[in-house]
């Protein structure tokens, strides 16, 4: 197949399953012909790469799938795919953690001064007063007009993208500031920079409601950095969070999924008077969203689980796969 624009997608979604395939038959030769064109797309070059790695592994050529694990741990150190590659190297290739590959030194750059003198005016007097969401705007419309982008000013706008994710940090879009984060210093992040300063994190993991979530975490079993990163991943930490499917808050609850929860466990919870606005409140999304993970999700897949005779350390290895998926995709699927 040849398309443009959108249409990619498919094929890429079309080589892959040929691969999958192919490699599901046997046929090596061919899936890695599949792997090799999808290594056409950026996107899908770190997949693509783990599995020709992992299939000359298996047809039994070990310097090709050493060479391409030692590249992915290069290019992707701190990604999935980056990481089963450093386990296999370590358990299977004689890498031992001390001789890992040299990671890069992390190295801020700092916004010095917009160079049209009224703009850069405007945006230090909108920051210093702490009206954060307008000084991104100026930012934001400076870079846009002197065509000052990611790809094609990769170096040159670095000062700016980080500077955009402080401010869009301090005006609460948390989600925003985490993307222009990662898009800004990527390279950093994949390959495990070392010397990464504190306020990086902070911005990259945030983690807010602290009080709410450990309290919840206790009550309901739950490991305190599995939901911090839970809520991460669902919402970014954005009270007003919603989603293209129309679930809402921190932990994106579904209304009729709200309804169902407050029926059941309302009282639990010390709800009253719920409306779907009550998503919108942290506290009460958190308290629902823990509980319907516990209540609805993992009390009943550790059930189904149990009935299926499994050994137990297969129980614990998919249980919580099993769990995200569920609170993702819904508790039927």
């Amino acid at each position: 197949m040849k398309t443009t624009g959108k249409q990619d997608i498919w094929v890429n979604i079309a080589l892959w399953r040929l691969h999958w395939c192919n490699y599901h038959l046997n046929q090596y030769e061919e899936a890695i012909k599949r792997l090799e064109q999808l290594r056409q797309n950026p996107a899908w070059d770190e997949y693509a790469l783990y599995w020709m790695a992992y299939i000359n592994q298996r047809r039994g050529k070990a310097a090709e799938a050493k060479t391409m694990y030692q590249q992915l741990l290069v290019n992707s150190g701190n990604t999935y795919y980056g990481i089963l590659a450093e386990q296999i190297l370590q358990q299977n290739f004689g890498l031992s953690p001390s001789s890992k590959l040299k990671k890069e030194e992390f190295i801020p750059v700092e916004v010095g001064i917009i160079e049209e003198e009224k703009r850069n005016k405007r945006y230090k007097f909108l920051k210093d007063n702490g009206l954060y969401e307008f000084a991104a705007d100026e930012l934001e419309a400076y870079l846009q007009e002197r065509e000052i982008d990611m790809e094609t000013q990769n170096e040159y706008w670095r000062p700016y993208g980080g500077e955009l994710a402080k401010i869009y940090y301090y005006c609460g879009r948390y989600a925003k500031a985490g993307k222009y984060l990662y898009q800004t210093y990527k390279n950093y992040i994949l390959k495990g920079a070392q010397n990464i300063p504190p306020w990086f994190w902070k911005i990259y993991y945030p983690v807010f409601y602290k009080d709410t979530i450990d309290k919840y975490a206790e009550r309901y079993g739950f490991s305190k950095n599995f939901l911090y990163a839970f809520i991460r991943q669902e919402s970014y930490y954005e009270p007003f969070a919603v989603s293209s499917a129309g679930a809402l808050g921190v932990m994106q609850i579904m209304p009729n999924t709200g309804k169902q929860i407050e029926k059941d466990y309302g009282k639990e919870l010390g709800i009253r008077n719920y409306s779907t606005a009550l998503l919108f409140n942290p506290e009460v999304n958190i308290a629902m969203g823990i509980c319907h993970l516990r209540k609805h999700l993992y009390d009943k897949i550790l059930q189904y689980l149990q009935e299926k005779n499994l050994p137990p350390d297969q129980k614990e290895n998919i249980l919580i796969p099993l769990l995200i998926a569920g609170y993702n995709a819904g508790r039927s699927r």
